[in-house]
Parts: C-alpha cells; sequence; structure tokens
C-alpha cells in the first residue's frame, strides 16, 4: 500500500512521535480519523472560534454576535453527539458572557490571527496554526494562546495543569510557536496563554478566577533544545517509513486514569499485517490529511520566503 510521505511536523504528530509510532501510522500516514470526534475537541475549537471573533474589531456588539454565531457553527458540522454539560454551547455561550463582562481594554494590537505556516528547517518542514499573535508594549512581540480546561483554577489539579507549559506536550507547543514568529517577527517574547475554565460556579464567587493567563517567555537555549527534539523525531519518522515499522506505544492503548482508550485500538489488536488492514467505514473516515496550516497561510510568512529568495 502506497502512502504519503511525511514532511512536515506540527506539534500533533510530533506528540504522536514522543507517545505512539503506530498511531503517526494511522492518523497521518493513512489518513484515518475516528468518525465521532471527543466533546474536548469540539468545545476548544468552537472556543478559539469565539475568541478569534472578539478580537478582530473594537465593535463589542457585533464581536459578541460574530462570536456567538462561530461557536455556533462548529457545532453544526462537528461529528460528535454526546457532550458533557461543561462542554455544551449552553456552557460555553455563558462562559464568553462572563469573559466579555470581565474583559479590559486591550492594552495590545492584534497583529495576525489563525496564522497557519509551514516553515523550512534543515532537510524537512515544520508547520503548525497559531491562535494570534500581537504587538504589545513593552513585552515586545506576544503569541496568545487560548486553552479550556474543566480544572479549575488555584484547586487540585491546577498545579500539574499549569506546570505542563513549562515541560512536556504543551511547553513543546509553545517553543514550537515561539521559533516560528521569531522567523517573521523581531523582539518575540514568548507567549500569553489564556486559560478558561469552563467548570462555571453556580453561584458567583469574588474568590474564583475564571480566566488566568499564563505567561511564558522562552529564550534561544529553549528553542535550539526543541529544535534537536524534532530532528530526533524526523529521524525517527524516516527510519519507520524505510523500515514500514510503526511500533505501538502502549501506555495509553487501553486507557486508564484521566486517560480515555486509545481510537485506534480495534485496529491494532487485529492480527494480520498493517498495510492488509481494511477500514470499517462504519466507524472511520479514510484519507483525511493532517494539514492544519493549510488553507491560511500567514502574509508575513509569505513576505519572509519572498525576502530570502531575493
Amino acid at each position: 500500500m502506497k502512502t504519503k510521505e511525511i514532511k512536515t511536523i506540527d506539534p500533533t504528530i510530533g506528540s504522536m512521535v514522543d507517545e505512539c509510532m503506530r498511531r503517526v501510522y494511522w492518523r497521518i500516514k493513512r489518513g484515518v480519523t475516528p468518525i465521532w470526534e471527543p466533546d474536548y475537541f469540539v468545545s476548544g475549537r468552537a472556543w478559539d472560534a469565539m475568541m478569534g471573533e472578539w478580537e478582530k474589531t473594537e465593535d463589542e456588539q457585533a464581536c459578541y454576535a460574530a462570536a456567538i454565531r462561530a461557536m455556533h457553527k462548529v457545532y453544526d458540522i462537528c461529528n460528535c453527539e454526546n457532550f458533557n454539560e461543561r462542554r455544551t454551547p449552553e456552557n460555553l455561550t455563558s462562559l464568553f458572557s462572563l469573559y466579555v463582562t470581565q474583559a479590559e481594554e486591550r492594552p495590545y494590537k492584534v497583529i495576525d490571527s489563525n496564522v497557519g505556516f509551514e516553515m523550512p528547517y534543515k532537510d524537512f518542514m515544520l508547520g503548525g496554526e497559531i491562535d494570534r499573535y500581537l504587538s504589545w508594549p513593552p513585552y515586545g512581540v506576544v503569541i496568545d494562546e487560548n486553552k479550556t480546561t474543566t480544572v479549575v483554577p488555584g484547586k487540585s489539579g491546577w498545579d500539574n495543569y499549569a506546570s505542563g507549559f513549562d515541560l512536556g506536550r504543551y511547553a513543546n507547543q509553545l517553543t514550537h510557536y515561539f521559533w516560528a514568529v521569531c522567523e517573521i517577527s523581531e523582539d518575540v517574547w514568548g507567549t500569553r496563554v489564556m486559560v478558561a475554565c469552563l467548570d462555571i460556579p453556580k453561584r458567583a464567587s469574588t474568590e474564583r478566577t475564571q480566566f488566568q493567563p499564563l505567561w511564558k517567555p522562552r529564550n534561544k537555549a529553549q528553542v535550539e533544545d526543541y529544535l534537536q527534539l524534532c530532528e530526533k523525531r524526523m529521524a525517527d519518522i524516516r527510519r519507520a517509513e524505510k523500515l514500514n515499522v510503526w511500533p505501538k506505544g502502549g501506555q495509553h492503548c487501553t486507557g486508564g486514569w484521566g486517560f480515555s482508550q486509545c481510537e485506534y485500538r480495534s485496529l491494532c489488536e487485529l492480527p494480520i499485517p498493517l498495510d492488509q488492514i481494511e477500514i470499517p467505514e462504519e466507524r472511520f473516515l479514510v484519507g483525511e490529511p493532517w494539514a492544519p496550516w493549510d488553507g491560511i497561510k500567514c502574509s508575513a510568512d509569505l513576505e519572509r520566503k519572498e525576502g530570502k529568495d531575493d
């Protein structure tokens, strides 16, 4: 079976390489995607869409209406039937209303939003999609990343959640975006992660922080360390492609505390060679490319490439 060569790494692909090469095979090489998606994917996309509309103009009334429409559009076309009550359109509407009432005057200017990029690094590409990046005196250029969580700031589990932006999967994502913006901008400071807690208290509380900004600077040493990891990841991918060997990570195959079972478990359990497995169409879509950067090329990135070609 002929499959597409992997030439670009983004944070999602990178995490798959670290955790389970078999997932890379199913999702990236063969484009196999479960028909039904988790509710947290949908609510996360919907919140990103709302925040993107909110940042477009200074007309708050128009932005609010556009944000609600964008959120409903995400839910209307999603492939998810069962939602946790904290991830429903109704709860996101309430959360967004809270955000609007608490929003302060913006001390920054949006440079660009929904920024897709695919840039060369050595002999492969690094790609991804950034929510937005800002001009924010006196910091300089600040990447703005939205996250939603059911973990309550300051309560049990919060410290572990927040520390994930210093080391681990989320931290790598921030460094990845920092590298990309440094390629097209100067004086890049780092990232503001704006975390929105989906757990809205039934009674108003002055002690509850519903929206928690996490300020995460980056430096040259951190970027160099991350780029070495990217080189290792691409070497692992190329070795797997050459040998056609895609080992299972095994850590989350059957789920466990805080994790659901892998969506590809039923395929991996089949006792036949990978390239002979026929994908059940009632459970999976086939041929879905993973390229979130496509169709949203950053204008600044195009200027960068033109400048380098001169």
